[in-house]
């Protein structure tokens, strides 16, 4: 019988703009599960207008900020983040949540807050280790990190092409 995988977690030392080697940003995610694809799916997902004016069909389309949907991601799967405050506390908190540890704002509005005081190159270094864990959520193909993949996924070997 098939039993479920357990997410990886994975931990990543990140070097940006502003960040010293001697102190880089220690930042953990991890990986997706169809429940946090579906919610993250919802969260993203915009209505598409359609109007009739003038015996004319429209229809607009709502698109979602790339930053909106990077915040997003980070929020539904990053474990752990030692970037400080400038009174040295934490940025952002966690806490275990049935073994899983979780971001504990509950609401996207409240991490906002927190994610929106990163320089942008800081946010932008931070999801691309988001991406590394969960490389369906990219555009396009990303590169596949060997370590995000799990067990049985590496035991998968290419069909041979003739």
């Amino acid at each position: 019988m098939p039993k479920l995988l357990v997410p990886i977690e994975k931990e990543f030392t990140v070097i940006a703009k502003g960040i010293s080697e001697d102190d880089p940003i220690v930042v953990s995610f991890r990986q997706a599960n169809e429940a946090l694809n579906l919610r993250r799916q919802e969260m993203l997902a915009k209505p598409i207008t359609r109007s009739w004016e003038n015996e004319a069909y429209q229809e607009q389309l709502n698109f979602t900020p790339y930053s909106r949907r990077m915040a997003t991601d980070v929020w539904l799967t990053m474990t752990a983040c030692n970037i400080e405050k400038q009174n040295g506390e934490p940025l952002f908190t966690f806490h275990d949540l049935n073994g899983t540890k979780k971001i504990t704002d509950k609401t996207m509005d409240e991490f906002l807050k927190k994610w929106g005081q990163l320089a942008p190159a800081w946010a932008e270094a931070i999801y691309e280790k988001c991406l590394l864990v969960n490389p369906t959520w990219g555009f396009g193909t990303a590169d596949e990190d060997e370590d995000t993949l799990t067990p049985e996924e590496k035991k998968v070997e290419e069909p041979d092409s003739e």
